[in-house]
């Protein structure tokens, strides 16, 4: 049984020490999201509403791996609290303009692809910008995404959080990633 898209189950020995750990959550993601996202926008035309499907559930996911939360449910809270660890450009500004934006990200883009398989009318892909997220803070609060660009932020920020676990000083850090991880396993 294949468990990352470079190891079965036979790689590891089980019970998983937390290298072993460490190791899957980083092929998974990286291999099953980040690289085929990135593969989708670099081959196929016209592919930013299925990658944005691909990879926005990277930042929950995340949120709740840092914060070691082992339940279900809190999407949004996760999802707000890992976009400013992708992006902590974001908490340069105005409480209420930070906020307004991620509640706009929110229902539109990440409960928008996930319910309806589509974002709002408010969020616009291009592949010009050269800046991953833009948010309009007059008028009607568009958000472009340039998808590509998207991909390489998150790739660069799981490679960050990854090096960061491997970091034996960061106890705390690595505690609620593997409370995380036992949840997720536990669920399977």
């Amino acid at each position: 049984m294949w468990i990352t898209p470079y190891h079965d189950h036979t790689h590891f020995a089980w019970p998983l020490n937390i290298d072993s750990k460490i190791a899957i959550f980083h092929e998974q993601t990286k291999g099953w999201q980040l690289d085929i996202a990135e593969q989708t926008i670099n081959e196929i035309g016209h592919s930013g509403f299925a990658v944005l499907s691909i990879v926005f559930s990277y930042f929950e996911m995340i949120g709740k791996y840092q914060e070691g939360y082992a339940n279900i449910g809190q999407s949004r809270k996760y999802f707000k609290k890992d976009f400013y660890s992708v992006f902590p450009e974001l908490s340069q500004q105005p409480q209420n303009i930070a906020e307004n934006f991620l509640n706009s990200l929110y229902e539109g883009c990440r409960c928008g692809l996930y319910h309806r398989g589509l974002t709002n009318a408010r969020i616009l892909l291009t592949g010009t910008t050269q800046v991953p997220i833009t948010f309009e803070t007059g008028g009607q609060g568009m958000i472009t995404i340039n998808p590509a660009i998207m991909i390489a932020n998150l790739q660069r920020h799981l490679q960050d959080y990854v090096t960061e676990l491997r970091n034996p000083l960061n106890t705390r850090l690595i505690q609620k990633f593997e409370r995380r991880f036992d949840y997720d396993a536990a669920q399977r």
